[in-house]
């Protein structure tokens, strides 16, 4: 077929903040052979705040056939609409910036869509590694497997051409487009899915071509797969919200494990046989978990990666089935606007603080309902013990500086002088009896599980201080400590779990805990406030955990230090 007979073709490229990727992406379109003048390529920038627009304004400037038009709304179907608005190609395609493509990827494409009277045409995912890291091709191989990524043939490949429910950044005929509508923008992360559910319900059919690859580049660490996979889960039943639905059981499959995972855990003390049936579904998951690892090992005849897969798999599928969850509730609540993934938020610090409450939610709801026993427990022997109420709540300072009562199981004899002093000490004949037992393994501080429930507090985080400590701080102390919400622990937390026994040879608390631990005490908030990531999260769990479960509080280190501030 001569030049000036192909069809013209409209390339749209939604982006935001794709300076890592946008110069391989033009490159390898504008290095394919469908003529260029046959060929337009649409940047839509979601607002990029990086060097994206300067990168792309300059291949703009230098081929005539990119064009970049502004996208305020910053989603991916809000681009698509504005794209397809403004081309002209009798032939659209949907391309993403993370993504290479093959020097025949644009006329394979449109070969297939009219040779086979196809609706869309598409290729498969050549999943690559970020970068040369163990963890991404871990995460890339994974992803390439059925145990993953289920029926998606996009993504585990075909030998031959087949109808699918998707292709990768695949094309249709314009007229395609104009008979189904628009994209819904109210569907800021599941809007391709939607698109191709609304396809094939009216008749319409998908061709997967295997010998057209797209180079897509994983998820690089852990978190990145997390927050991916947990965003995905989301979208795959917040749909239901506005009346429409996943397109296949493997968006469902991940929820059913976690529900069932959950309510086996809360159904364990009232029937043995529960937890049987737990433990045998954990073991079949580990048995399938460990075969698809070795299958993947054995296929890619690597076996360096052995070890990590069944960690990338678990993460897959736990985070997916959470995120699922999570998208249930947000389905049931009102309102109507997640801000996940690809949504105009999705690459700034307030989204990745939002994960981290979607985090918080999940810990204080399991926290609550699975201690639910022993916080009843605690609240009797502390109404028997004394009189009082049974919660101490105590005057903090929160995020942006907000005020609020943190909440403690009581653990001293009720008394309503003001004037005791703002420090306790080890053997304070203030504590109860029932106090020194819930303050050695820091039971009081379960408490604090609803101030987390509330929004109040997080799971990890700076230990909230009474507003007469931050007098002592610095106004760049006080401005970062304060800009995130304050936690039930930290590192500072962990180095000094101990500091009611290091002050108690101290002739005035006040004054040893200002000399001697506030300083270091912020210097490990300040440390946790740079490093803060769901594994860092994870890890300082574990660590308090372990910390408040031994018996032994390295006693000779305590009696060290609290010699040092008898004055």
């Amino acid at each position: 077929m001569a030049d000036h007979e192909r069809p013209s073709v409209s390339v749209i490229i939604p982006c935001r903040n794709e300076e890592a990727f946008i110069t391989r992406c033009l490159d390898s379109l504008l290095a394919g052979d469908y003529p260029h003048g046959r060929l337009e390529i649409v940047v839509v920038d979601g607002m990029s705040q990086d060097h994206t627009r300067t990168i792309v304004d300059g291949y703009a400037s230098r081929s005539s056939h990119i064009r970049v038009l502004d996208n305020p709304n910053g989603t991916i179907p809000a681009a698509m609409n504005l794209g397809i608005r403004h081309s002209h190609g009798q032939v659209i395609m949907k391309v993403d910036a993370h993504s290479t493509y093959p020097p025949n990827y644009i006329s394979d494409c449109v070969r297939h869509l009219f040779t086979h009277q196809a609706d869309m045409t598409g290729g498969i995912c050549a999943i690559a590694p970020r970068n040369d890291t163990l963890m991404a091709r871990t995460i890339a191989a994974a992803l390439s497997h059925w145990f993953a990524s289920g029926n998606a043939y996009v993504k585990t490949g075909t030998r031959e051409p087949r109808w699918a429910d998707a292709a990768a950044f695949g094309c249709w005929k314009r007229e395609t487009l104009e008979k189904l509508g628009a994209f819904d923008e109210r569907l800021a992360g599941s809007s391709d899915m939607d698109f191709n559910v609304r396809l094939r319900r009216n008749g319409g059919k998908i061709l997967l071509v295997p010998q057209i690859r797209v180079t897509y580049y994983a998820d690089p660490d852990l978190e990145s797969f997390w927050k991916h996979n947990f965003n995905d889960g989301v979208w795959a039943t917040y749909v239901l919200k506005f009346g429409k639905r996943a397109s296949s059981w493997r968006h469902w499959i991940p929820l059913g494990l976690v529900v069932c995972l959950l309510a086996g855990g809360l159904a364990i003390p009232f029937h043995a046989l529960v937890g049987w049936a737990l433990g045998s579904i954990g073991v079949a998951y580990l048995l399938i978990c460990m075969a698809a690892s070795v299958h993947l090992c054995i296929k890619g005849r690597t076996w360096n990666t052995l070890w990590l897969l069944p960690v990338v798999f678990a993460v897959r599928h736990i985070a997916h089935g959470f995120g699922a969850l999570y998208g249930i509730a947000l389905t049931l609540m009102p309102g109507s606007t997640w801000k996940g993934r690809r949504s105009p938020s999705s690459n700034n610090r307030e989204t990745d603080y939002r994960g981290r409450r979607l985090l918080d939610i999940v810990c204080s709801m399991i926290g609550l309902i699975m201690l639910s026993p022993l916080l009843v427990a605690l609240c009797l022997v502390i109404k028997l013990d004394s009189k009082g109420p049974i919660f101490y709540r105590g005057a903090r300072l929160g995020r942006h500086g907000k005020p609020f009562n943190m909440l403690k199981f009581r653990t001293m004899y009720w008394t309503t002088d003001e004037s005791r002093p703002p420090i306790t000490t080890k053997g304070d004949p203030r504590v109860t009896s029932v106090g020194t037992l819930l303050r050695k393994f820091k039971l009081d501080e379960l408490a604090q599980l609803i101030n987390v429930l509330r929004g109040e507090m997080s799971v990890v985080g700076p230990r909230p201080e009474a507003p007469f400590y931050f007098q002592f701080y610095t106004s760049g102390e006080k401005s970062r400590i304060l800009s995130i919400r304050p936690g039930m622990t930290d590192y500072g937390s962990l180095l000094f779990h101990d500091e009611e026994a290091v002050l108690a040879g101290a002739a005035d608390p006040v004054k040893a805990y200002l000399e001697h631990i506030r300083a270091e005490k912020v210097k490990e908030q300040l440390r946790y406030i740079r490093e803060r990531s769901l594994l860092v999260d994870l890890r300082i769990i574990v660590m308090t955990i372990a910390t408040i479960v031994t018996t032994r509080f390295r006693r000779d280190n305590v009696r060290n230090r609290s010699a040092s501030y008898e004055t």
